[in-house]
């Protein structure tokens, strides 16, 4: 979701100094010898602009593997992977983008509200397997709460690669981890709310294109054809901005099959720290408020017993 459509936005919209992406879409090799980049400078602390991002929000755009040393290319994904988690830097490395430096790659990870996304990870849980009730979910977020009603819970696994499956409690616990490994790092990177993307794309746009040294175009292109395309999305053809807006701006649908004890949980679960600096703060009166049958639609699923 996040880093595709952040991708597109930038290339359509941030002109960089050196950029291997044209205004007009060309790659470098095709472009005359007049119009190609000029070799990077020496001292220049970021060459390479890339994207990183939680499980989830996978990339499918067509990847031109012919780079142009001379550019500072937006890169698809992080070389160590884009849904592994940081520690994966320096010890993974993908192969399209193995002769890149990983000291001189910013990475950019895309954050979005733990609610959202876990309501995400029910349709499409990539390689994370955990144990739903596909009615209900992402109800009950403490997984515990399915052992009342059939036995043993299975903790929520992750296969980043085929030797290294990680576990977690719950999804709650590894939105906490993966992302608080960015937020915690002395490394330098971006962290991008997936909502300002959508909601104030070219205010957002304008200051990621800043800090990396580029300049904001006069004619920005919100790309309202897709927030996240692509076969490898739940094999649709992605969901549209607009309709992402729809969804992720209805409080209703934030909210949607989670009850009082789902918020209590989270409210004890989530990092503090990140909810407070990404404002993902959870209200139990304003979810009745917005839904006052909530708990009467839960029970009409078949969710009233967890």
């Amino acid at each position: 979701t996040g880093t595709n459509f952040l991708m597109s936005l930038l290339r359509m919209n941030c002109q960089l100094p050196r950029e291997c992406y044209l205004p007009t879409g060309e790659h470098p090799r095709y472009v005359p010898k007049e119009r190609q980049v000029t070799p990077m400078d020496p001292g220049h602390k970021f060459p390479y602009f890339t994207m990183d991002n939680l499980v989830n929000e996978g990339w499918t755009f067509a990847f031109q593997r012919t780079r142009n040393d001379s550019c500072a290319p937006h890169l698809f994904q992080v070389p160590w992977g884009k849904h592994n988690p940081l520690d994966f830097r320096g010890r993974n490395v993908v192969e399209q983008l193995a002769h890149f430096n990983i000291s001189e790659v910013l990475p950019v990870a895309v954050v979005k509200d733990p609610l959202t996304w876990a309501r995400s990870m029910c349709r499409v849980a990539y390689a994370a397997h955990f144990r739903k009730n596909p009615k209900c979910c992402p109800s009950p977020l403490d997984l515990r709460r399915l052992a009342v009603h059939g036995g043993a819970v299975r903790n929520f696994t992750v296969g980043y690669k085929k030797h290294d499956r990680r576990s977690y409690a719950n999804l709650v616990e590894m939105w906490n981890e993966w992302y608080r490994a960015y937020a915690d790092t002395p490394l330098p990177r971006l962290i991008v709310r997936y909502e300002d993307l959508l909601f104030e794309p070219r205010d957002t746009v304008r200051r990621i294109c800043a800090c990396v040294g580029g300049q904001l175009k006069l004619d920005f292109d919100p790309f309202a054809d897709a927030a996240k395309f692509g076969a490898g999305h739940g094999g649709s053809a992605g969901t549209s901005r607009a309709s992402a807006i729809s969804r992720y701006g209805s409080e209703a649908t934030r909210y949607d099959l989670l009850d009082a004890k789902d918020l209590a949980f989270y409210e004890r679960t989530a990092d503090a720290g990140l909810v407070a600096r990404f404002r993902y703060g959870v209200d139990d009166a304003r979810r009745l408020a917005a839904a006052p049958d909530a708990d009467a639609s839960r029970a009409r699923r078949g969710c009233g017993i967890l």
